[in-house]
């Protein structure tokens, strides 16, 4: 083995370990937060449903039981969505979706873009567990970027052919300049369009009209559909 190929060998592994952390840190920071919240409000809504019924605790009428099962079982989902994040991050792409995951990523922060999916597309089946989680990890990143030069972003489309997927998005800003750390604490910090690269991806962009930008992430399949 080459010096080249052992050291690629090994910033893959770094860089592969790194975006778990950095994914985990996300949810953590966003989803547990949210769950947390949405478990108080729904065991308060328990607690004055039983206070109500205290009064008609001799009646028999069971069907007014039924909201506060509805209300427990809802609690009980959202427990078990929050253990979800305590699990690999390729769990949590697979049991929630790919596509679902940055949908909601994307219209966290734009609410008006426009996401275009194809209805085959199955991450899990397509690519690696390894070559999935590096791709949401460079998208994940590429939103990060585009939130901060504060430019709207208008689509995010994925295609599939028999050979690799496509990821294009299109946004209103300034260009990602290709030597940009966003990690800029690190020692070793690997561009997003390195890290493409990494997996055996490219990461492109365009400039078009109207000071719109497009950016096309290309990443192999696993092998031909």
């Amino acid at each position: 083995m080459s010096d080249q190929a052992y050291h690629e060998g090994m910033l893959y592994q770094y860089e592969l370990l790194r975006t778990r952390l950095r994914i985990r840190e996300h949810y953590l920071q966003t989803a547990v937060k949210d769950v947390y919240d949405n478990i108080g409000q729904v065991l308060s809504l328990i607690r004055l449903q039983l206070a109500l019924l205290q009064a008609d605790i001799k009646n028999e009428d069971s069907g007014k039981l039924e909201p506060v099962r509805q209300l427990t079982g809802q609690v009980i989902r959202d427990l078990r969505k929050m253990c979800r994040i305590f699990y690999p991050e390729e769990d949590i792409i697979y049991v929630e979706g790919f596509v679902r995951i940055l949908k909601n990523e994307i219209l966290a922060q734009w609410p008006e873009a426009e996401i275009i999916g194809d209805k085959d597309f199955s991450a899990n089946r397509l690519l690696s567990n390894e070559k999935m989680l590096m791709t949401f990890g460079i998208l994940l990143e590429l939103v990060n970027m585009i939130k901060e030069e504060r430019g709207p972003l208008h689509t995010a489309a994925i295609i599939c052919t028999r050979q690799n997927i496509s990821f294009i998005i299109d946004y209103t800003g300034y260009a990602l300049p290709e030597g940009k750390k966003h990690h800029r604490r690190e020692k070793i910090n690997t561009t997003v369009f390195e890290k493409a690269r990494l997996i055996g991806g490219t990461l492109k962009q365009n400039n078009r009209k109207d000071n719109k930008i497009r950016i096309t992430l290309i990443i192999p399949l696993i092998e031909n559909l």
